[in-house]
């Protein structure tokens, strides 16, 4: 096990790593000795890009690679870095406002600082790759994150040291709150980065009424119990519907079958109920639509009672839809995260009134 001394881990005879790292003044051979996706020790595969190493049934490998090889990883964070991102700067302060909630974790303090090799001397013997909060936070400050799995990456070290260093006890299990803090946090920003960046740091009482540059489908969203309530659509998955409310700005998932594209008309079977909340959203809900008129020229509410559709395309890339095109207005855009991505690479800067699928 380890224990806390001055916010710093130290090992006891109850846990000790199995295999010391090589010394080598090699700069070409710096790589761990523990792999990176089950931490344990033995014939690994290792990166020509980075110190990490891996088992090849860890990889479901069966044939070593030949040359030069790059793990998995390095090959997410090369791909995700050619894909449009926030700006650089938003980037990194929704990146501060992340690491402002992993270190608000109550048992953060042994991740806050690197570990002392002064009081912890055999640390590096085992640790190829020291990682904490407050250097993570530096190559924040040194803008050295260009996509959300770098920022990850460098998490899961966290978590990969305290297994190799600790084994798996209270601090690797702290280690894996906060990976799965910082998962969540990327995840948010992934979903929609302008509307992470106006929750993180809200300038005004009105910043959920501010459209985004690609605005988010609107619906009335039925919960068990509750009265359709008006909500902005951030992602559909498996038929279950990601909404934020408005009013309180509440998330749930709900069943698509229970959410309809924004009409005009309420879609309730029953009278609405006096309710001052539901009156509140109303209230941001007309907000945000005069905000998208003032933007694009106009807004199209949806026939009532319009099911959510979730919009795919076959193997030849080919859009199957079953609203027709000339009717499919950029507010009934579905949050389908492939046609998301799609259409936000189409559309760059350019702001549209209606986004025509057969045009991207």
């Amino acid at each position: 096990m380890a224990s806390i001394t001055n916010n710093l881990m130290e090992s006891d005879d109850d846990y000790i790593p199995p295999v010391k790292l090589k010394k080598t003044t090699n700069e070409d051979d710096h790589n761990d000795l523990y792999c990176f996706e089950c931490h344990d020790e033995g014939d690994v595969i290792c990166c020509d890009s980075c110190p990490r190493v891996y088992h090849s049934k860890c990889l479901g490998l069966t044939i070593l690679p030949d040359g030069d090889w790059t793990c998995p990883e390095c090959k997410i964070i090369q791909l995700s870095s050619n894909i449009n991102n926030p700006r650089i700067d938003e980037f990194h302060i929704m990146l501060k406002y992340a690491l402002r909630r992993m270190k608000s974790h109550p048992q953060s303090a042994p991740f806050m600082k690197p570990v002392d090799s002064n009081q912890v001397p055999e640390y590096l013997d085992y640790i190829i790759h020291p990682m904490d909060l407050e250097t993570i936070e530096k190559n924040i400050d040194l803008k050295k994150y260009t996509c959300t799995d770098a920022f990850i990456a460098d998490v899961k070290w966290i978590t990969h040291n305290s297994v190799v260093f600790n084994g798996s006890n209270k601090f690797t299990t702290i280690a894996r709150a906060l990976l799965k803090i910082a998962r969540h946090e990327m995840t948010e920003i992934e979903i929609c980065s302008e509307c992470y960046l106006r929750s993180a740091q809200p300038v005004s009482t009105d910043w959920f009424a501010e459209p985004c540059r690609i605005p988010h489908t609107l619906c009335w969203a039925k919960m068990k119990g509750y009265q359709p309530w008006p909500a902005k659509v951030l992602r559909i998955v498996n038929d279950e519907v990601d909404v934020r409310f408005f009013g309180q700005h509440d998330r749930a998932w709900v069943s698509i079958n229970n959410c309809f594209v924004l009409s005009k008309e309420y879609p309730g079977v029953e009278k609405k109920k006096p309710n001052i909340n539901f009156e509140k959203s109303l209230t941001e809900l007309q907000t945000h639509i005069d905000q998208l008129k003032t933007l694009h020229g106009g807004f199209t509410y949806a026939p009532l009672q319009t099911p959510l559709n979730v919009k795919k395309y076959d193997q030849d890339r080919e859009w199957i839809t079953d609203v027709p095109l000339e009717e499919y207005t950029l507010q009934q855009l579905p949050a389908e995260p492939e046609l998301t991505k799609e259409l936000k690479t189409a559309i760059g800067d350019i702001a549209l009134v209606i986004a025509v699928l057969e045009d991207i």
